[in-house]
């Protein structure tokens, strides 16, 4: 394996990671930017360690079945077809919608302010923590992914959990990260003697 190469990967996937923990930053109102650095950096990780697999017949063989692998699992490809899409397409893979609450008022407050309980549910209060409104309904903020096109112009839709349900984007990307660390750890014990 290239020493150079898998250094530059590692040095990649620390970008990853930050870019994955500026998308999980409760406080942060758009993933747009951050969702984009991350599938840039990823890719670049993982084309990266195919840079370094390219010295023997074995290490061209190892990642052949690495890309087997990453087309064959659903978070992967979408992770490699979303980067791909963003960047040479139109399309916009993740995005984030606006929370709303709606209240009926219960009392009347000079002061009323809009606070966050552990778990994000809002309530109004006043200046001494008086509840002064019903919650009626609330939709938290949520990112989502949206489906992507192949080089091929196949739709390729997001990635979801095993009982159906959609995984946002921090999700998708932790899984991503998490299957980045492995294979730059695998390709490192293949270039020890």
């Amino acid at each position: 394996m290239k020493a150079l190469a898998l250094e530059k990967a590692k040095g990649r996937l620390r970008s990853a990671q930050r870019a994955l923990k500026l998308m999980s930053d409760p406080n942060e109102q758009s993933i747009d930017d951050h969702w984009i650095d991350f599938l840039g950096a990823w890719k670049g990780a993982y084309s990266k360690v195919q840079q370094a697999a390219k010295d023997t017949p074995q290490e061209l063989q190892w990642f052949g079945s690495v890309k087997t692998y990453r087309r064959a699992t659903p978070v992967l490809r979408y992770l490699f077809e979303a980067r791909n899409d963003e960047e040479h397409g139109l399309v916009k893979s993740a995005s984030l919608q606006q929370g709303r609450s709606v209240f009926r008022m219960t009392k009347d407050g000079p002061d009323a302010q809009v606070i966050l309980e552990e778990g994000g549910t809002p309530k109004i209060v006043d200046s001494n923590g008086n509840v002064l409104a019903e919650l009626i309904t609330h939709q938290p903020v949520i990112s989502e992914l949206h489906p992507v096109k192949d080089r091929g112009g196949n739709i390729i839709q997001p990635p979801t959990a095993q009982d159906g349900s959609p995984l946002g984007p921090v999700t998708v990307a932790g899984i991503g990260l998490r299957y980045l660390d492995a294979l730059i750890a695998e390709a490192e014990a293949m270039s020890k003697p």
